[in-house]
């Protein structure tokens, strides 16, 4: 559903009431974030995904820290490329601090990622990170806009056609209640206007944070 208003204003009535049911995903940050978005001249939201992570982290609720495994698209630094701004904000030897590794865009797709939200509880995500059309929408559920299995190519990704498919269910097809932001996901909302209603269930999207 769209809905009007910031994320920071429903997601601390959430916190307020069960923060212990809620928790955040970080999809495909990497260290080379602040210089992508200049040297592209887009949006950047570095700032408002600052915010969101010491929100949540203050709250104490479970953070996934999700990257591609090696091979993939954006996994050229290895396993460890979370955005080093983001992960230094984090206790990385706390409990609530979760690593994980994905083979495909979809974060659902061959790990265990819905057993271990369920093992902690978890009802409600909030999804922050790189690419709105392609990783971050398959991971909320949109099974037919997952890059998985193109190697990296910055021009592709910049060009990159809505028809890469992926039959695995994501986080909205489990039943999560899902909510995130045109300020804390890379490429806005510009390819989620027209099917926002017709692909996600339990999909709150603001577009302000």
């Amino acid at each position: 559903m769209l809905l009007a208003g910031s994320l920071a204003g429903h997601l601390s009535a959430h916190l307020q009431k069960n923060a212990n049911k809620v928790a955040l995903l970080v999809i495909d940050e990497s260290w080379r974030a602040s210089s992508w978005f200049s040297r592209k001249g887009y949006f950047n939201p570095t700032r408002w995904q600052q915010e969101v992570l010491y929100y949540v982290h203050k709250a104490d609720c479970h953070i996934w820290l999700i990257n591609f495994v090696q091979g993939k698209p954006y996994s050229t630094d290895g396993p460890d490329q979370t955005r080093s701004e983001l992960k230094a904000m984090l206790d990385m030897n706390s409990s609530k601090v979760h690593l994980l590794q994905k083979p495909h865009s979809n974060a659902f797709e061959e790990t265990n990622l819905h057993e271990q939200l369920q093992s902690h509880g978890i009802e409600r995500l909030v999804i922050m990170g790189w690419h709105s059309n392609s990783c971050i929408h398959a991971t909320i559920g949109a099974r037919d806009l997952s890059a998985r299995d193109i190697p990296y190519n910055e021009a592709l990704y910049d060009k990159q056609p809505l028809s890469w498919r992926s039959n695995e269910d994501g986080a909205t097809h489990y039943g999560y209640k899902t909510m995130t932001s045109s300020y804390i996901i890379h490429g806005g909302d510009a390819y989620w206007k027209d099917d926002l209603a017709d692909h996600f269930r339990n999909l709150e999207f603001y577009k302000q944070y």
